[in-house]
C-alpha cells in the first residue's frame, strides 16, 4: 500500500474522531471564547463545519510536511478536498432537511462523514494523478488562512441568514 493511501486512511479516522470530540469542546470548556475559534458555539450548519474542516487542516498540514518529498502538491490537494468536503455537507444537510422538513441525528452524522470522506478521497484521487505537482502551496496556505479567519469571525458575529442560524 502506498504511503499517500495509508496517510490518507489515518486522516480520515482522525478527522472523524477528533471531529466528533471537538463537538464538545466549546462545552467542556466553560464556553471559553478562545475554545469558540474552533469549536462549534451553536447547532448552526456553519459552526459544525468546524469539525470537518480544523481537524482536517492540522492533520492535511503535518501530512504534507512528512510527505512533501513524494508528493509536493499534496497540501493544495487537500486544500480543496476540503473546501469540497464543507460544501457536500452543506449541500447534503440541506438536501436532506428540505426535503424531509426537519433534521436527524444520525443523518446529520452521516452528512460529517459523507463530507470527510468527499475531502480526503477526492484529494487522495487528485493527488495521485499529479504526484509531482510542485505549485499550489502558497495557495494552500493562503486558503487555510482565510476559512480559518471567516471561522472566528463568523463565530463571533453571525450575518442574519440560515447558514448561521441554529435549525
Amino acid at each position: 500500500m502506498k504511503p499517500i493511501t495509508r496517510s490518507t486512511i489515518f486522516s480520515i479516522l482522525f478527522t472523524c474522531i477528533a471531529g466528533c470530540l471537538l463537538h464538545f469542546v466549546y462545552e467542556w470548556s466553560g464556553n471559553s471564547w478562545i475554545t469558540a475559534w474552533f469549536s462549534p458555539i451553536n447547532e448552526s450548519t456553519w459552526e459544525h463545519l468546524k469539525l470537518l474542516f480544523f481537524p482536517a487542516m492540522l492533520v492535511s498540514i503535518l501530512e504534507s510536511l512528512f510527505l512533501r518529498q513524494f508528493y509536493p502538491g499534496l497540501l493544495f490537494y487537500r486544500f480543496w478536498g476540503i473546501c469540497a468536503g464543507l460544501a457536500a455537507i452543506v449541500v447534503l444537510f440541506y438536501s436532506y432537511t428540505g426535503i424531509l422538513g426537519f433534521h436527524l441525528l444520525w443523518a446529520d452524522i452521516a452528512c460529517f462523514i459523507l463530507g470527510v470522506l468527499t475531502a480526503f478521497l477526492l484529494s487522495l484521487r487528485q493527488t495521485l494523478k499529479n504526484p509531482k505537482r510542485h505549485t499550489g502551496t502558497v495557495a494552500a496556505v493562503s486558503g487555510f488562512l482565510v476559512l480559518t479567519a471567516c471561522f472566528v469571525f463568523f463565530s463571533f458575529w453571525q450575518p442574519a441568514i440560515g447558514l448561521f442560524t441554529a435549525p
